[in-house]
C-alpha cells in the first residue's frame, strides 16, 4: 500500500511538471530572430470554413489536410538605409495603406528589434502618382506622392517579450504621408495635403497547443505554438493647405473626416525560432467567432523525423 502510495504521489508530481511546462511555453527575444530574406507563405481560401480556435490549451490541430494552397512571398528585406539603419532599424516588408476602400497607395513598414520588444518604428514611402477620373471624372486631376520616409514617434508595438498565455500589449501609432493634389473643379493644382492616419493594436495570447501544416514532401511536424488574437484599425483624418480638407472634396473620395477603415482582425499561431506566424487565420472584419476570411501558413516547416 505504501508503494502504491508513492508511485501515485511520483505520477502526480510528473503530471504536474509537464502542465505546468506546456502552460508556461514562453517565447523569448531570443526565439524570434529576425529573417535574413523574403518569407515565403501558402494562401488558402477557407473552404474548410474554419473559425478561431478556442481559448486556453487547444491540444493539437492539424491544419496539413488543406492541401498546397497558393505560394506567395510576405516581402521582407534587410533594411539598408542609414537614415533607418542609425536608428537600430533593420528589416522591412513592403506592404500598403487605403486612402479609401479600393484606392491603396504603397509603403514599407521598417522594423526595429529591442530585448523588449519588436516594433514598426518607421515607414518609407516611395514615389507614386494616381489619376483621380474614376472619382472626380476628370482625366487631368491626379494625387501625386512624393518619395520620403519617417521615424515614428509613437511606433506600433508588433511583439512584446517575454511573450506566454495570458500576455497582452497595445499600442497607438500616428504617422503623416504627403501629398500633392490636382482637382481642377475645387482649383486645386499640384495642392500640398496631407494624410494623417492612426494605428490602433491590441494583441494578447490567449492559447497554447500543437499544430503543423502542409508541405510538398508531407505534413511538417508538430510545432509547439501560442495563439494570439490581434485587433487592428486606422483611423484617418486629410489635411490640404495645412487645413483639413472640406468634406464636400472628401465625399467625392468616398472618404470622412475620421474615418475607421484598414480593420484587420486575425489569429497568429507562433513557434519558437522563426519570427514569422507558423499560421495566420485572417478575419478581416469579422469577429473571431465568424469563420476567417483567409488562411496563410508559413512555408520553412521541417519534416517529422522516420
Amino acid at each position: 500500500m505504501i508503494r502504491k502510495k508513492i508511485s501515485l504521489s511520483l505520477l502526480l508530481a510528473f503530471l504536474s511538471q509537464v502542465l505546468f511546462a506546456q502552460v508556461n511555453f514562453t517565447i523569448t527575444y531570443e526565439d524570434m530572430p529576425a529573417p535574413a530574406k523574403a518569407i515565403e507563405v501558402r494562401v488558402y481560401q477557407n473552404f474548410s470554413k474554419i473559425r478561431s480556435t478556442a481559448k486556453g490549451d487547444f491540444g493539437s490541430r492539424d491544419f496539413s489536410l488543406m492541401g498546397e494552397g497558393e505560394p506567395t512571398s510576405m516581402d521582407y528585406y534587410v533594411e539598408d538605409d542609414p537614415y533607418f539603419t542609425e536608428a537600430n532599424m533593420i528589416l522591412a516588408r513592403k506592404t500598403s495603406k487605403n486612402f479609401v476602400k479600393g484606392f491603396v497607395y504603397f509603403y514599407s513598414s521598417v522594423l526595429a528589434f529591442h530585448g523588449d520588444a519588436v516594433y514598426e518604428a518607421g515607414i518609407g514611402v516611395p514615389e507614386q502618382s494616381y489619376p483621380l477620373t474614376s472619382f472626380t471624372g476628370n482625366a487631368a486631376d491626379h494625387l501625386d506622392i512624393p518619395e520620403q520616409h519617417s521615424i515614428l514617434e509613437g511606433p506600433k508595438k508588433i511583439i512584446e517579450f517575454p511573450m506566454q498565455e495570458g500576455s497582452n500589449w497595445s499600442s497607438e501609432s500616428r504617422r503623416t504621408v504627403n501629398f500633392n493634389l490636382t482637382v481642377e473643379a475645387y482649383g486645386l493644382k499640384n495642392v500640398p495635403a496631407q494624410h494623417v492616419w492612426t494605428v490602433y493594436r491590441e494583441e494578447k495570447i490567449t492559447g497554447y497547443g500543437k499544430i503543423r501544416v502542409y508541405h510538398p514532401d508531407g505534413p511538417s511536424e508538430y510545432y509547439e505554438v501560442l495563439k494570439s488574437e490581434i485587433k487592428e484599425y486606422a483611423v484617418d483624418s486629410f489635411y490640404i493647405g495645412g487645413k483639413p480638407a472640406p468634406d464636400a472634396l472628401l465625399k467625392a473620395f468616398g472618404a470622412v473626416q475620421g474615418q475607421k477603415i484598414n480593420i484587420e482582425n486575425k489569429v497568429n499561431f507562433y513557434r519558437k525560432g522563426h519570427f514569422n506566424f507558423l499560421l495566420c487565420l485572417y478575419f478581416g472584419e469579422k469577429d473571431f467567432d465568424d469563420e476567417a476570411k483567409m488562411i496563410y501558413a508559413d512555408m520553412d516547416v521541417d519534416m517529422p523525423e522516420k
